[in-house]
């Protein structure tokens, strides 16, 4: 079987595709980008589970309790929560663990090894502890700003909910679920990404498929929201 070699670090990938994606690895290009927050990435799979995060998409469905994820690897360990399977065990202590993540962060209880925070210093043997501490101490200030409404008018409901980035942004998402009485009518999902100088608007078909359009966004006059 033929194999392409990398130029950089001389790995082997089976086909050109592969390679290609790898190099990337190198050169840090990033030619997928998202149409509502423009945030890149290095592959379309990447972009494709990005965007689930604007539009609530869960394609992957527990067969046992019927929760819907947004990728397969979630559901694949969520899956280990139904059996008593503990394939990761400590080389130390001999405990083991569903997940190979939560092993590692058992293991540093044996090293000592910390996660430091970059304001204070304190350290925690475990992330979460860490991301739990930046969350309290050092983030409140920046905490997005969200907000749900609902307005209901002949026989449509629309509800949005908005996510504004925190004090000093000007960026702001909202994501709007228009539904009918008529059952036969499936719900219309748009999600709008307002910056400074755009507004990104996406709308999803009937086919599930979305629309995304871009353009300059519009000033506000003062004078036009003055009371007459």
């Amino acid at each position: 079987m033929p194999s392409y070699k990398c130029p950089t670090c001389g790995k082997d990938c089976f086909t050109h595709e592969g390679l290609t994606k790898h190099v990337r690895t190198h050169t840090g290009e990033k030619p997928y980008r998202c149409d509502v927050c423009e945030k890149k990435f290095s592959q379309s799979s990447h972009l494709t589970q990005h965007m689930r995060t604007h539009t609530g998409e869960k394609p992957y469905s527990c067969d046992v309790c019927g929760k819907n994820f947004a990728r397969r690897f979630t559901l694949t360990t969520h899956m280990q929560t139904h059996t008593d399977e503990k394939p990761h065990s400590c080389d130390v202590c001999g405990k083991a663990f569903k997940r190979k993540g939560v092993l590692s962060l058992h293991t540093q209880t044996h090293t000592g090894k910390k996660f430091r925070c970059p304001d204070c210093g304190v350290g925690y043997t475990e992330r979460y502890k860490l991301k739990k501490h930046i969350e309290q101490r050092h983030s409140a200030p920046n905490t997005p700003d969200i907000t749900v409404s609902t307005h209901a008018s002949a026989g449509v409901v629309t509800t949005t909910h908005s996510f504004n980035s925190g004090p000093g942004s000007s960026e702001t998402t909202s994501v709007s679920y228009i539904s009918s009485h008529d059952k036969e009518r499936p719900p219309v999902q748009v999600v709008t990404h307002l910056t400074e100088s755009t507004e990104t608007i996406m709308v999803k078909q009937l086919d599930g498929k979305f629309i995304a359009t871009t353009q300059p966004r519009a000033e506000t006059d003062p004078r036009n929201s003055s009371s007459q």
